[in-house]
Formats: C-alpha cells, structure tokens, sequence
C-alpha cells in the first residue's frame, strides 16, 4: 500500500505539500496536478484511522535537537523534559548531530509510532516534509509557515553584544562568524551586531570561519589564523569579539590564552546562548543570554494546545523571546 511519502516522491515535490493539497490548503497548479496524477497513479488512500490514533490516544512527544554537548541544548533539554512531564507527556530524545537524513529518519520513527506531536531544532528545511496535520512546534528556524515558530530575538542579541562593547570602551568590533546562508538565526545575530555598529559608526569587520560540523580540527586552525590577524591588525586597539555561539567564544577564549593575550583587559568575548553547565554556575564567558525556561515553556505550552484539538493559530504563531546580557569573566567591569 502505498503512503504520503511514496505519492511526494512520484510528484516530485515535499511530503508537506502533499499534505497541503490534502487538507485543501493552498498549493501551486503545477505541483497539484503532479500530485493528482501521483494519486491515480498509485491509487493512494489516505489513512485517517493513524492520524485519529495518534492524536487521541499517544501520550509520547519526540524531541529532535542537534546535540547535547553543549550547556544551552542540555539546559533546554532538561527544562522540555520538565514541561513535558508536568502536562502528562512522555518525552523521546533524538539528537540528530545536524544531519538531515537523521532527523527525516526521527519524524518518519514519529509518524509510524503514532506519537502525540514533535518538537525540534533543526537548521535544515526538516518542517516541508512533516504532515501539516501533526502536532508540532520549531525552535529557532521554520520556513514553511505551516508550523508554529518559537525563537529568541537573534537580532536584538547581536546588538545588545555590541552595545556591552561600547559601553566597555572597545575600539574595534568584531564578530566571529559562519557561513549564514541557510543559518537564519546566526545571520540575525550578526546582522544585528553590524548594524548597531554602522548606525553609531564603529568600527568593526566580520570574520566567516568553518562551521563545526566541518570537524573541530579545521574550525580551531582557522580561528587560530584568524585571530593572529585580529591581534596583529589591530594592535593598538580595544578589541571586542562578539561569537556566534558560546562554543566558539569558548574556543576563542581557549586559543587567546594559549597565545598569552590578556583577556579581557586587551581583548573582549562575548558569545550567544549563555547556557548554564550546572544549575547555579557561575558563567565564565560573557554571553547574550536565551531565555531557556521561557523557551521551553512556550514550546510545549504550543504544542499542548493543538493535541489537545486546540489546533494551531492562523496566522501560525511566531513567538519570538527577549534575550538579555550575562556579565562573565570575559569583559570588563563597568564603572
């Protein structure tokens, strides 16, 4: 018998436009017509026995994130769990380690399981190939407006790193970051940084490194070349470093001390995410901090509503969270 996946390959388009046409929501003419010749084809019908089991009777929620080897994914992991727990629900860990056809594989596990919805950070285009009928809730990315989006505010992030800088005395800005095209929360962060700088004239340049899923090896040679320039460019300079992420201010920070540079008195890290390792640590990076309980209960809070039969809110939600600033060990103190 053929299924929802099986007509999307014949067609040729996502499994979230088949669901589309199916729930008689908007869909292109051209891909609509390939989809009804995909159904005679292979005289699909559409099993809504699974669908009603699924919503009525599961009590499992899937959480799909790219890692727990850093504070804020554990953190949030933790607090998901918590929510989850305290609203009747079972939560599946899956960690996809960033890899698309992991996390395809951990939403087909969820759709044959019949699970009650999913939650999940993924920096691919997972959401097109989710049925538009299951419950489910993104953290930081969702581009098909078919899902509700749950996020911090990237942007004002990235200013608020810039602002601390200034009000530190840095003289040259700069921002540490990657290749942004398909890292819309990233770019959101580094666009805010630049722009805050450009609108009050500062000086500041953007370094792109490696990504991390390039393998740790190449990302710290290049940001050991890179802040060698840094260093040498602007040595008579105040130097802020504002990261994309706390795993790269922390490496930053760990190549910086092995060059001997006097952080923070001759140079300034801020990183993005200010996750905690333990409940009540002290935070060594200065960092823009997520709002991770507020996160986590937004998220579940959303996904609660539609299996309950709430469904979702049109237009589709877009919650998106104040971040604020933790001072660390790598700034200064201000007056």
């Amino acid at each position: 018998m053929s299924n929802m996946n099986d007509v999307a390959k014949e067609a040729g388009v996502s499994r979230g436009t088949v669901s589309n046409y199916l729930n008689n929501r908007p869909v292109r003419s051209d891909s609509r017509a390939s989809i009804e010749r995909a159904i005679a084809k292979l005289n699909y019908v559409r099993n809504t026995a699974a669908r009603d089991l699924r919503a009525s009777k599961s009590t499992f929620v899937v959480l799909i994130i790219p890692t727990v080897w850093t504070p804020f994914f554990a953190e949030l992991t933790y607090w998901i769990q918590k929510n989850l727990e305290g609203q009747g629900y079972k939560m599946i860990l899956c960690i996809s380690n960033s890899e698309f056809d992991h996390e395809r594989e951990y939403v087909t596990m969820a759709e044959e399981q019949r699970v009650a919805g999913i939650i999940t950070i993924s920096y691919s285009d997972l959401t097109q190939h989710v049925d538009a009928e299951m419950p489910l809730v993104a953290i930081e990315k969702e581009k098909t407006g078919l899902f509700p989006l749950v996020t911090s505010d990237n942007y004002a992030g990235g200013q608020l790193a810039a602002e601390a800088f200034r009000e530190r005395d840095v003289t040259q800005y700069i921002c540490l970051g990657f290749d942004l095209d398909s890292m819309g929360a990233m770019l959101s962060r580094q666009t805010g940084f630049t722009d805050f700088c450009n609108e009050q004239h500062l000086s500041n340049k953007v370094y792109e490194l490696p990504s991390s899923k390039q393998g740790r090896d190449v990302l710290k040679r290049a940001m050991m070349a890179t802040l060698q320039e840094i260093i040498t460019d602007f040595s008579d300079q105040k130097i802020g470093i504002f990261a994309i992420s706390d795993a790269y201010a922390k490496m930053a920070l760990t190549l910086l001390q092995e060059m001997k540079i006097d952080v923070p008195n001759k140079v300034q890290i801020i990183g993005f995410d200010g996750g905690k390792s333990s409940q009540n640590a002290l935070p060594e990076l200065s960092s823009i901090r997520q709002p991770v309980e507020l996160i986590a209960q937004t998220a579940t809070d959303n996904l609660n509503q539609q299996i309950r039969g709430e469904g979702k809110r049109h237009p589709v939600s877009r919650d998106i969270l104040p971040v604020s600033f933790t001072e660390g060990m790598t700034t200064v103190k201000t007056k």
